[in-house]
């Protein structure tokens, strides 16, 4: 109610009147970098709204964790096996804040060298071929090569796979 005193040229009046405050949108974005085997997945969740908690899903269960300044993390405590995971962070509405959601996936790499040597004999070329795990380093990376316990050569790849012919007294 709003009212109106009045003075020496006006009457006093008043006024009553309605208005609704709508509760904002909310953003939320998740994000987890592809990982190997062995190594635990970081979440990270980042949000438009300056503090609230958000809801993630993964793998049947549910985690709430706290948005502080837009940002919130979550380690995830299972070592996971190789495969492809999906994550869900639901925004969890509030007296100011409407509800909202992502989703992503991640890799879980097994980072296991693949060695392959074709059958010779003695004085001949060996064809050593070596291809490195998705995501290994790049697409360039160094390998060494050792036979017996000293080092052949080290060898750049290219998009994860290399090769060499050896012929040193096969």
């Amino acid at each position: 109610e709003i009212i109106y005193n009045g003075d020496d040229t006006h009457f006093n009046c008043s006024a009553n009147g309605e208005f609704t405050v709508e509760k904002r949108d909310s953003n939320v974005s998740v994000f987890v970098e592809n990982i190997f085997v062995g190594q635990y997945a970081v979440v990270n969740v980042h949000s438009t709204t300056y503090n609230g908690t958000v809801t993630l899903m993964f793998n049947g269960r549910e985690e709430e964790i706290e948005i502080r300044n837009g940002k919130g993390i979550w380690t995830i405590p299972d070592l996971l096996e190789e495969g492809t995971y999906f994550i869900t962070a639901i925004y969890n509405k509030n007296s100011y804040y409407e509800s909202s959601f992502s989703s992503t996936s991640f890799k879980v790499i097994d980072y296991s060298i693949d060695v392959d040597v074709n059958e010779t004999q003695f004085n001949q070329s060996a064809k050593i071929i070596v291809t490195l795990p998705e995501g290994a380093i790049g697409n360039t990376s160094t390998v060494s090569i050792y036979l017996n316990g000293s080092k052949l050569t080290n060898v750049t790849t290219a998009d994860g796979k290399t090769f060499i012919a050896y012929t040193d007294n096969l």
